[in-house]
């Protein structure tokens, strides 16, 4: 799907609420919508939908945790490409990038389902305002997909990933590029490490979802492209964690 509608895909879920595909469907039509993908659109509506379930079983007092969801997918497909270059400095890029490779959204798609000690609007509003943890979490996850997804990335039209500004920037082949980038994601983990001994005054499950996370990411990473491609490492990965007995 290309730019222009995703950013179409941000009109519509802020103006349009309604009961079935069929009325969904219409009214995009209607808002003569350009990009717009039936297929697509059926798959956002079916997902708004779910939402609506997921919401309907929130006691009344938690249902501000759907709000803070909402927000956060608007923020992450507006960051999608939004605002950078072809080739955009590795800042520039990061900034962006950090907040469309989907971390924050997922960790508090994640948080959303917890008790309510625990996911409490001051920890949705811990998210919003960025700490350092969060972004060296991000700056994991964005860095670590680059790398295992740059050779297939390079057999198709693709956005310009960290890798490729780091070339450009400075110059360097891409195994070059690849080590100073895995540098930058040791120092992340030093940074998240620091953050987790800082007390945040929210309950310590809120900084583990995080925690989890980022090792999640490095594993299913560590030796390619494991979310895409699950039968190499990942199938023996989860095959020994969760299928073969482990005899004590």
């Amino acid at each position: 799907m290309s730019l222009h509608a995703f950013q179409n895909h941000i009109q519509i879920m802020e103006l349009v609420d309604t009961p079935s595909l069929k009325a969904f469907e219409d009214v995009v039509v209607d808002r003569q919508v350009a990009g717009f993908d039936p297929s697509f659109w059926g798959d956002y509506f079916i997902t708004n939908q779910k939402s609506q379930e997921f919401e309907n079983e929130l006691a009344p007092e938690e249902t501000f945790r759907i709000l803070y969801l909402k927000e956060h997918l608007k923020l992450t497909s507006r960051n999608a490409n939004g605002g950078m270059t072809s080739m955009p400095k590795l800042e520039e890029h990061m900034r962006v990038s950090i907040i469309s490779v989907g971390f924050i959204l997922f960790s508090c798609v994640l948080l959303s389902g917890m008790e309510e000690a625990v996911a409490t609007k001051e920890a949705f509003e811990w998210f919003e305002g960025s700490p350092k943890i969060v972004e060296a979490c991000g700056t994991i996850a964005r860095i670590t997909n680059d790398i295992a997804l740059k050779e297939r990335e390079q057999k198709r039209i693709h956005v310009a990933s960290t890798v490729d500004c780091y070339m450009k920037e400075h110059g360097t082949s891409e195994d070059v590029a690849c080590e100073k980038l895995l540098g930058f994601v040791e120092d992340a983990w030093k940074t998240m490490n620091e953050e987790l001994l800082i007390a945040t005054g929210l309950s310590r499950e809120v900084t583990e979802v995080l925690l989890h996370f980022t090792r999640s990411t490095e594993v299913i990473y560590k030796h390619g492209d494991g979310f895409t491609e699950p039968d190499t490492s990942m199938k023996e990965i989860i095959f020994s964690l969760l299928v073969h007995s482990i005899l004590v």
